[in-house]
């Protein structure tokens, strides 16, 4: 899956529900920007406008909107990319219990 999210320009995540919502994490270890709807499990690692775009549960238009401005904006993309990195390293498996506990306890 880190190949074809590599290859990918742009991630979307348009689920109604997610309890963790591991894809767009993993997305964002490939160096690949995300825009994912607000739908629960986002509280776990995203940030608006800093490593993903959220957008509003049912806000399809919102959503296409947020496509298309991470796709024509390098600087934004870039500066997603880089702050996905970020985040990816606060969830580190090498101890996966304490990393559930954390979230939980979050």
């Amino acid at each position: 899956m880190a190949d074809i999210y590599r290859k990918a320009l742009i991630y979307v995540s348009a689920s109604r529900a997610e309890s963790f919502g591991l894809p767009p994490l993993e997305a964002m270890a490939s160096g690949t920007p995300v825009v994912m709807t607000a739908n629960g499990a986002e509280i776990n690692y995203a940030e608006d406008n800093k490593n993903c775009i959220l957008v509003k549960n049912g806000d399809y238009k919102f959503l296409a909107l947020a496509i298309m401005n991470v796709l024509k904006n390098n600087l934004m993309r870039k500066t997603m990319i880089s702050n996905g990195f970020n985040t990816v390293k606060k969830f580190d498996w090498k101890n996966p219990e304490q990393t559930f506990l954390n979230v939980l306890i979050q």
